[in-house]
């Protein structure tokens, strides 16, 4: 099951609200349940924890852990990269670090984009199960940067046959599936069940 540091997202309920998307779940770590998760409502801090002082620590120390370990997407910053600053940097996405100013004592903003991965790799996860069931290969998480300051098209999770696997590189497979002019990049690919696991 889909977790980063033994901590997961259970019972996910997604359900829509003013034209949005929210998510609501039990967080769990090392099998116990320590908090509810819910983003339906801007507040600083959606994780409320019903777990003692010392889990709420070990959390909070494997959240950390996790970023300063591991080179994290920093998906708000990507959504606001263009396919020139993309290709400037030699196609490498944004990685978050807890060093930026963003960050730096800015505990309820490391929170959030813990648990929005969190449930990215939960949702990630689903998709994989639905595709081996169709025979496929894995699947990919693309992006779709902007052109001339505008988005040409949502995130896609797409499914990938075996025959399109044997591609060389992920980035030229996106390119012919969607066209450069889309400008698609390669968030993540994954293609076994260990993919969601992080440690």
């Amino acid at each position: 099951m889909a977790a980063i540091y033994e901590i997961m997202i259970k019972s996910v309920r997604t359900f829509k609200k003013d034209e949005k998307n929210y998510h609501q779940g039990s967080v769990y770590m090392d099998g116990k349940r320590i908090g509810f998760y819910s983003d339906e409502t801007d507040v600083p801090q959606n994780l409320k924890f019903d777990c003692g002082e010392e889990g709420i620590n070990e959390f909070n120390t494997r959240v950390r852990q996790y970023f300063n370990q591991h080179n994290v997407t920093d998906e708000k910053r990507l959504e606001e990269m263009t396919a020139e600053e993309y290709n400037r940097l030699g196609g490498k996405l944004p990685v978050i670090s807890l060093k930026d100013e963003k960050y730096r004592g800015n505990h309820d903003e490391i929170i959030r984009q813990f648990m929005y991965n969190l449930l990215l790799l939960h949702k990630c996860e689903r998709e994989y199960k639905k595709a081996v069931k169709q025979g496929c290969h894995s699947i990919v998480l693309i992006h779709f940067l902007k052109l001339n300051g505008m988005v040409s098209r949502d995130d896609e999770i797409y499914y990938v046959e075996k025959k399109e696997a044997e591609m060389s590189s992920t980035e030229d497979w996106a390119v012919k599936m969607y066209g450069s002019d889309l400008f698609p990049a390669i968030i993540r690919e994954y293609a076994s069940t260990g993919d969601f696991v992080i440690h």
